[in-house]
C-alpha cells in the first residue's frame, strides 16, 4: 500500500460473520471506518464507484447508499442523514484517491446453507424436501451472483481488497486482522474484544457500535463440520447442484461426496 486506508467498504451474505468481522476490524483499527450500510447494503451487490459525474461529495455518498440501501436504512431518517453528511467529504475523497478499502466475507456454501435454513426456520421443513430444496436452490443461486460480483472486486482492486473465510474467522482472527492491515496499511495491536466463541450484535446502522452478545457461541459446529446433520441428503445435493464450484473452488471450497 502506498496510502492508508481510511473506510472499509464491506460485503458479504448474511450469515458469514459479517457483524463480527466488522466488531473486530473496529476495535482493531481506530483509524479505519466500515461501512456496511452507506455506499449499499453489505447483502448487496457493489455500488457504482465512478466519480467522475458527480462533483458533490454528499450527493455521491447519498446516492449509492439510497441506490442499494438495507433494510434499516431510511432516507427520511435524520441519524442517517447527519452520519452521510459527517463522512461524506473524506469518503469521496477517499474514493477518488483510492484509500476506500473492501473487505468480503464468505462461509463454505454447505456450512452457509445450514445456517440460512435454521435462520430461516427451514429446518423444520425437513419433511417436506421438495419445498426445502426449492428454497435452497435460491438461496444458492443469490449466493452465485452475489460472490461472482465480489470476487470481481477482488482482482478490480487487489491492493485495497481483501476475502475473509469463516473458517479462518474462527479458527486464526488473528490471521484475518492481518489481512486487514495489509490492504489498509495500518498497524495491527489486536482488538481486546472477545473471541469468536461469542456472537456480535447486529448494528442498526453505521453509525452504531459493535456490542457482543451475552451468550456464547459454538464454533464447534461450523469447524466440525456438524452442519451437514441439518441437510438431508436431497438438500446436500441441491447445494452441489446449483452452486458454481468454478468461482468458488479457487476461494477454498469444494462440493462433498456426499452429494453424489
Amino acid at each position: 500500500m502506498t496510502s492508508q486506508l481510511q473506510f472499509l467498504k464491506q460485503y458479504g451474505e448474511r450469515r458469514t460473520g459479517t457483524n463480527y468481522l466488522r466488531g473486530l476490524v473496529s476495535a482493531t483499527f481506530e483509524h479505519l471506518t466500515v461501512l456496511m450500510h452507506v455506499l449499499g447494503d453489505k447483502h448487496s451487490v457493489p455500488c457504482d464507484l465512478d466519480t467522475s459525474g458527480i462533483s458533490d461529495p454528499y450527493e455521491w455518498v447519498s446516492s449509492r447508499t439510497w441506490a442499494l440501501p438495507a433494510k434499516t436504512s431510511n432516507r427520511n431518517d435524520a441519524r442517517q442523514i447527519e452520519y452521510i453528511r459527517s463522512i461524506a467529504d473524506p469518503l469521496y475523497a477517499a474514493a477518488v484517491s483510492q484509500r476506500l478499502g473492501f473487505v468480503i466475507s464468505i462461509k463454505d456454501p454447505y456450512a452457509w446453507t445450514a445456517s440460512i435454513c435454521r435462520f430461516s426456520g427451514v429446518r423444520w421443513n425437513k419433511v417436506n424436501d421438495q419445498w426445502t430444496c426449492a428454497f435452497v436452490r435460491d438461496c444458492c443461486g443469490r449466493f452465485n451472483t452475489n460472490y461472482r460480483a465480489w470476487a470481481a472486486m477482488l482482482t478490480r482492486f487487489p491492493e485495497r481488497a481483501t476475502l475473509v473465510r469463516y473458517e479462518t474467522l474462527l479458527e486464526d482472527p488473528d490471521k484475518v486482522l492481518q489481512s486487514i492491515a495489509r490492504i489498509s496499511g495500518l498497524p495491527c495491536n489486536g482488538s481486546g474484544i472477545p473471541g469468536p466463541n461469542y456472537r456480535m450484535n447486529a448494528c442498526f446502522w453505521d453509525f452504531a457500535p459493535s456490542r457482543p452478545c451475552e451468550y456464547e457461541f459454538d464454533g464447534g459446529y461450523y469447524t466440525n463440520r456438524t452442519y451437514l446433520d441439518d441437510l438431508t441428503p436431497a438438500m446436500v445435493k441441491a447445494v452441489t447442484r446449483t452452486i458454481d464450484w468454478d468461482l468458488f473452488a479457487p476461494l477454498g471450497y469444494q462440493p462433498v461426496d456426499r452429494a453424489s
